[in-house]
């Protein structure tokens, strides 16, 4: 409702709680509901998927519908990674997903890292290592198109070396892109879990110091696998005026895909 309503309201919400980045982030999403026993994998959507990665799942549906997956989400439990930024640990999510005949695939960065000091990190997979690894075999079925991309690895996935590895691979399969690398950050985007909401002006001048560094690479595109990131850098970015979109790695492979092929 407030992203709807968000140009009615004054500047100074709109930025507080990064209505404009939510909207160009978010929408109803569209991945087949299903019990997690129906599926081999099963998307670990979490709390997020409904707030702020409604555009990344609708685009990871249409990636599988054309590479022919079958997917189920489960939203049934958090990760816990929220509650642990406010200080509340032991709030997490119960080890209960079985996890020895399925893929579990978590969407988001920084569920990532919950999920795998749950459940191992053998046992939960990425979103870039599970799109690089779908896609290896399908560079027929990819479009050929020059894009810029700057590349922003948030503070939960700077850990995560085998999920960096492959989004690097993944967009070096895709023909006509090339990565960007942003100079070395001074710190988180200021999304970091609640502290762009506790700590609004703080967050606000990380973001736009990377919002600048972004315009100033000449990409076309800024790709992060954390929600919250897209949607602070996509609301300083609208902030600057500027015309660099945030995606998801799973809507910049959904962009690459021809989809007028069988």
């Amino acid at each position: 409702m407030a992203i709807r309503a968000r140009r009615w309201l004054p500047s100074s919400l709109r930025q507080r709680f990064n209505l404009d980045g939510l909207a160009m982030t978010s929408r109803p999403p569209a991945v087949r509901e299903g019990s997690a026993k129906d599926w081999s994998t099963v998307v670990l959507a979490g709390c997020s998927a409904d707030a702020m990665e409604g555009r990344a799942m609708s685009a990871l549906q249409a990636v599988a519908n054309k590479l022919h997956h079958e997917l189920s989400v489960e939203r049934q439990r958090c990760c816990g990674a929220l509650a642990a930024h406010l200080g509340h640990a032991d709030l997490g999510t119960e080890a209960d997903v079985e996890t020895t005949t399925k893929t579990y695939l978590a969407i988001n960065s920084g569920c990532l890292a919950s999920w795998q000091q749950h459940f191992g990190a053998t046992k939960v997979v990425g979103i870039a290592e599970w799109l690089d690894a779908v896609c290896a075999p399908q560079a027929q079925g990819l479009v050929d198109r020059a894009l810029r991309i700057a590349l922003h690895l948030p503070c939960t996935q700077q850990a995560q070396v085998e999920d960096i590895d492959a989004l690097r691979r993944l967009i070096g399969r895709l023909p006509g892109a090339s990565v960007v690398d942003l100079p070395p950050q001074p710190g988180c985007c200021g999304a970091a879990g609640t502290y762009f909401l506790n700590q609004p002006a703080i967050a606000r001048r990380l973001s736009q110091a990377i919002g600048a560094q972004i315009g100033a690479t000449g990409a076309e595109v800024v790709v992060s696998s954390n929600g919250a990131c897209r949607a602070q850098l996509a609301q300083a970015l609208f902030d600057a005026g500027s015309t660099v979109r945030v995606l998801h790695p799973a809507e910049l492979v959904d962009e690459y895909l021809d989809h007028a092929k069988p």
